[in-house]
């Protein structure tokens, strides 16, 4: 079982089966509020120095995966995962970001201070749901993960859960 992707990340329809949605995520541009205060700048995004995930696609390079064109045609800069872009951004190492709610909802419940060091942008590179993987031959089938997801959801727990790692 994997958590929190979306089976259309390139995962076999023949051999794995998704749960029920878990959460709707959305990428954010992000940068300095030292560098600015005006949302207007993320329209600079792939113009400024932009840090994104190796691996990831995004909407506003076409979804290029091609690294040469990424950093040539988009001046990105890539990393290995989400907390990184973070953390190039911080210490100024890329002026725009870009990394999923999820991340920097856990992000500001675990570096508070610095999180708000961040401007935000209101608008989005990617809308997308994620789930739970699960194995045509796993113990627990989709169908019953699922009864148990809906019942945490019904007594509030899920809601708990969210909340206390920045998720909601």
């Amino acid at each position: 079982m994997v958590a929190m992707v979306n089976i259309a990340w390139g995962y076999d329809r023949n051999t794995v089966k998704a749960s029920n949605d878990i959460l709707e995520v959305k990428d954010k541009y992000f940068a300095l509020r030292s560098k600015t205060e005006d949302q207007s700048y993320f329209q600079k995004v792939g113009i400024e120095p932009t840090v994104v995930v190796n691996g990831f696609t995004y909407r506003f390079c076409n979804f290029e995966k091609n690294q040469s064109v990424l950093r040539e045609k988009y001046n990105t800069h890539t990393v290995r995962n989400e907390p990184t872009v973070i953390q190039m951004v911080l210490n100024e190492r890329g002026n725009i970001g870009v990394s999923s709610t999820t991340t920097l909802g856990y992000f500001s419940v675990t570096h508070p201070e610095e999180y708000k060091k961040l401007l935000i942008s209101e608008i989005n590179d990617s809308v997308y749901h994620r789930h739970f993987i699960i194995r045509n031959d796993a113990v627990i089938s989709p169908e019953i993960f699922n009864e148990y997801l809906q019942s945490i959801k019904n007594n509030g727990t899920f809601q708990t859960i969210l909340k206390k790692y920045g998720l909601q």
